[in-house]
């Protein structure tokens, strides 16, 4: 039971991780289309800007769910979480 609990977390945080790329993907799209002329970036203004948004919700929620999974193996004692958990915690606060 908790194993298929972990897959399917582990799954949902992978399709979430999808849709951040998809939806940098469809930013950089409008965000091209949008070079050709005043009247096409002011077509294109608002859905730019809300694929943006939504782009970096989803990357936050992504982050944040991979650092709670990275603590909860950090409390288990899993081995090699260790390093990874002082790394970003060196990469946080003297980058």
């Amino acid at each position: 039971m908790a194993t298929t609990v972990k897959k399917s977390r582990n799954k949902a945080l992978l399709y979430l991780a999808y849709l951040v790329a998809l939806l940098t993907l469809l930013s950089l799209l409008l965000l091209s289309q949008a070079t050709e002329g005043s009247q096409k970036f002011e077509r294109l203004y608002q859905p730019l800007v809300i694929t943006v948004v939504f782009g970096i919700v989803f990357i936050v929620s992504t982050v944040f769910l991979y650092l709670i999974k990275l603590f909860k193996n950090y409390r288990q004692n899993i081995p090699g979480v260790f390093g990874f958990y002082s790394a970003v915690f060196y990469f946080l606060f003297f980058f």
